[in-house]
């Protein structure tokens, strides 16, 4: 056992991750669903309160995706219609010696929204050149109405002389009809290529972490490392086909293992396993551990248009009575119609570098500058992000990141002209000792800078903001443990 504590784990360096090849995997999966609800309540006191509520919808979505090293493609569809529909209504009376007052409102909305969307997408790479063509388009609809309506009358008597009657009426209704329709198209061509080789170094960690608990009897062959990195990369197509995905995902992991010899006789038992499914710091660091490689560079373009209508009439009829004659009524109809269309052609240049220095660091870099092809004076956009990480799994987690951005819109699209810069930078740091120390430090600057014009004959104005911030947490345990005499063994911190 001793033996198997201190069994080393093969080495893995940049090269692993520059040798993942994605592995051809497919999914598919078509859903449907059916929901209804309703709900009542009643209240007494000195107003008397009921209001009831009903709602239902129906729902699909399918979805079709394929990856390999040469061939990436997907297919979605999301289509379905929910309906609503509420009624409020409130009562009050008041009697007294002399005087009886009494009001009535009544208020009721139905709506009903219907969706669909449709996207598909695509991306190759047609020779042993690594040459990327890719090409995607979304097509959303959304159909909305509602109908809303309200009715009131309050009345006021009095006996005493002069003794009167005043009764005033509301009614009113409100219906409207919202339809939209977006169209989103987006395509690259370039040189280079980008993997997410994030299962090299999870495959990694996993063995280290093994390796530790005792549970493997030698070093996995590099054919398993590589099965095990493909096989993370597949992860989330287990919970396609599963609700409760993570027993398969493991059945499998043990299966590689095993079938490799690496695996000792007791297999993963509960503590070994859960140890494996632990988050490798404190935080479950969602951008530390990406672990992206390659390159590309290339030219991209998208596209947008959106086609919305809203109709809208309000009807709004008002009364007043004494003693059952009429003494002054207005009745009111108001209708709107708004047509929009908006379309935002972009075109531009796009460059990636991401580099696994070793299992520990991590260099993450992009560029991209986009017009609006109509003219630069449109629309410009410059972005640019650099980030260096740092992780010892358990440990110590570091990371050091810097953006700019620039736009310069023109007046066409803008009220005014403007131009805006942001840059921004920071660094994190976090140290963790499992069961005692927790220590995190971050300090971020941002600046921004923003020049425009009142107006078409007004003075230019220039505005300029700084922030900075810095945040320091420690956290020690200074006492922990529990005792269960003659059912468990003392429990004290590992450190």
């Amino acid at each position: 056992m001793a033996a198997a504590l201190t069994l080393p784990v093969s080495p893995l360096g940049a090269s692993d991750f520059d040798d993942f090849r994605v592995p051809d995997h497919r999914s598919r999966s078509i859903a449907a669903s059916l929901a209804t609800s309703a709900s009542q309540t009643t209240r007494n006191s000195f107003l008397g309160e009921e209001s009831g509520s009903w709602d239902s919808g129906l729902t699909g979505n399918g979805n079709w995706f394929r990856d390999s090293e040469r061939l990436q493609t997907s297919t979605s569809f999301n289509l379905g219609a929910q309906g609503l529909r509420n009624r409020e209504e409130t009562h009050w009376l008041n009697i007294g010696p002399s005087v009886v007052q009494r009001s009535d409102q009544i208020e009721s909305h139905r709506a009903l929204h219907e969706f669909w969307t449709i996207g598909l997408a695509a991306r190759v790479y047609p020779w042993s050149l690594p040459i990327s063509i890719g090409t995607g388009v979304t097509n959303l609809a959304a159909y909305d109405q509602d109908w809303m309506d309200r009715h009131g009358v309050d009345r006021v008597q009095v006996s005493q002389p002069p003794p009167f009657d005043r009764r005033s009426v509301t009614q009113g209704d409100v219906n409207e009809w919202r339809y939209s329709y977006d169209t989103i198209v987006g395509g690259d061509v370039g040189l280079g290529r980008v993997r997410d080789a994030t299962g090299v170094y999870q495959a990694q960690l996993l063995l280290d972490r093994l390796g530790r608990d005792g549970v493997l009897a030698r070093p996995p062959s590099k054919e398993a490392r590589v099965r095990l990195a493909r096989l993370y990369y597949i992860e989330s197509d287990y919970s396609v086909a599963h609700d409760r995905s993570a027993k398969f995902f493991w059945r499998d992991v043990e299966k590689i293992l095993s079938d490799d010899g690496a695996l000792g006789p007791a297999g993963l038992d509960a503590y070994s396993l859960h140890h494996a499914l632990e988050p490798y710091f404190i935080r479950s660091f969602s951008r530390g551990n990406s672990r992206r490689t390659g390159w590309f560079a290339g030219v991209q373009f998208s596209g947008f248009y959106r086609n919305q209508i809203v109709r809208s009439t309000d009807h709004l009829f008002q009364a007043a009575y004494n003693a059952d004659t009429l003494v002054y009524a207005t009745d009111q109809t108001r209708s709107d119609h708004i047509a929009l269309s908006i379309r935002s052609p972009l075109a531009g240049l796009e460059l990636e570098y991401h580099r696994p220095l070793d299992l520990r660091w991590q260099l993450d870099a992009n560029a991209q500058a986009r017009t609006d092809v109509r003219g630069l004076s449109r629309l410009t956009d410059v972005q640019s992000r650099v980030e260096v990480g740092y992780l010892l799994a358990d440990r110590w987690s570091a990371r050091g990141v810097a953006n700019q951005s620039r736009t310069v819109g023109g007046a066409r699209d803008q009220v005014f002209p403007a131009d805006q810069w942001d840059v921004d930078f920071g660094a994190e740091l976090s140290y963790y000792l499992e069961d005692r120390v927790k220590l995190t430090l971050t300090a971020s600057e941002a600046q921004q800078s923003v020049r425009g014009a009142l107006g078409p004959f007004g003075s230019g104005i220039h505005v300029y903001e700084r922030r900075r911030s810095v945040f320091l947490g420690l956290s020690y345990s200074i006492l922990r443990g529990y005792d269960a005499p003659g059912l468990v063994d003392r429990g004290r911190p590992l450190h």
